[in-house]
């Protein structure tokens, strides 16, 4: 899943989400669940259920990224996934109209 609504700017962001890895060869499921990434700035090496708070997201990446790491074994279902970027302000900006881009959605 891909979601393009991020601000140009740099930001920080948030993302959670609860992740189960299904299927009917995937009893024993090994290694991260889901790869979440900023064009080509990944978190880490994948994420089991994320709760990542602040994360740095470089001026310039737009799109979100949500991968499957289990794909050739087990599906991955994503349930209460939730993202919000603020933008980095300068000191000097004060501006009450910045933008900020989040999402929420339940599958």
């Amino acid at each position: 899943a891909q979601f393009h609504d991020l601000p140009e700017n740099a930001a920080t962001c948030n993302i959670s989400a609860s992740t189960v890895a299904t299927g009917a060869t995937c009893w024993f499921p090994e290694g991260q669940d889901i790869s979440l990434c900023f064009d080509q700035t990944c978190h880490g090496q994948g994420d089991i259920s994320p709760d990542i708070i602040k994360w740095g997201k470089p001026r310039g990446e737009k799109t979100l990224t949500v991968t499957n790491l289990h794909v050739s074994t087990c599906n991955v279902h994503v349930l209460s996934f939730m993202y919000c970027c603020e933008p980095i302000r300068s000191p000097v900006s004060k501006d009450p109209d910045a933008e900020i881009a989040g999402h929420e959605q339940f599958i």
